[in-house]
């Protein structure tokens, strides 16, 4: 449900947009291997890492 709210917020927000959601760790990181975002909202918390 944050996740998703964060998300519209953004996309709302007219000055800037989601290209991607990562669950974990490793997802983020692979789908990095494709984009190279400006900004990356990261929980400090995911299953797969921490800090």
């Amino acid at each position: 449900i944050l996740v998703e709210g964060l998300q519209k917020l953004v996309d709302n927000s007219g000055f800037a947009q989601t290209t991607a959601v990562s669950y974990t760790g490793e997802d983020c990181l692979w789908k990095l291997s494709f984009k190279q975002p400006h900004v990356i909202l990261l929980d400090i918390n995911l299953p797969d890492w921490s800090g």
